[in-house]
């Protein structure tokens, strides 16, 4: 009867189809046993989170970095830019590690080293000439925030962009600027969604993640 019409889920697209997220991390070393975690954005640009919570973002030409202290409750967190030829010499030591991290990552092969372990988003990485960088000195997103568990390693980025990338080879990106979520599923389909009515989006499979995310949230 006519009545079968109405099971058809809505469809997903309401986001321009192949719209990646505006900013991710392509590729990750998890070095926190002990010294941090480094990754890549997929603008080009580096960075590497300390164990002591303060952060480094370097330019995608490589031409200068900022770093940013760590926010306690007496003091804000502090931004300055620097390069590696002029830089205080408290930070000499960070700089050479994100020297270390930016070197070892973009090796074709990322090989596991001594209690580092790796990772890479499946949302392919732009061509760098494709994405205009999004680098502003002083004001460059970077990784705010990261944990990782069992199922997932979880990336909270400075522009309010929060991805998850599960062990499963799924992963989930959510833009709050965009309202809209980018999914991979296990086939390795990528589709985007409208954030407002992702809570009932057709896929079982994300639904859960998404459920999942804002509880680590």
């Amino acid at each position: 009867g006519g009545s079968q019409a109405s099971l058809v889920p809505p469809p997903a697209m309401l986001v321009p189809p192949g719209s990646a997220p505006e900013l991710w991390v392509t590729k990750w070393v998890d070095y926190s046993s002990k010294y941090g975690v480094g990754y890549i954005l997929s603008d080009g640009s580096i960075g590497v989170y300390f164990n002591d919570s303060t952060k480094i973002i370097l330019a995608p030409d490589g031409g200068q970095f900022d770093y940013i202290t760590r926010r306690t409750q007496e003091k804000p967190e502090v931004r300055s830019t620097h390069t590696f030829d002029d830089h205080p010499e408290d930070l000499k030591k960070k700089v050479t590690l994100l020297r270390h991290f930016k070197n070892y990552m973009l090796t074709d092969v990322l090989e596991k080293k001594d209690g580092a372990s790796v990772g890479e988003s499946s949302l392919a990485a732009p061509q760098p000439k494709l994405q205009a960088s999004s680098y502003v000195p002083g004001q460059a997103p970077y990784v705010k925030k990261w944990t990782r568990n069992k199922h997932a390693i979880m990336f909270q980025l400075s522009n309010k962009i929060v991805q998850v990338v599960f062990f499963d080879k799924t992963e989930a990106v959510l833009s709050s600027k965009a309202h809209a979520v980018t999914y991979v599923d296990k086939r390795g389909q990528v589709c985007t969604y409208p954030l407002s009515n992702v809570l009932d989006v057709p896929s079982p499979e994300l639904a859960k993640r998404l459920r999942y995310t804002k509880d680590i949230l």
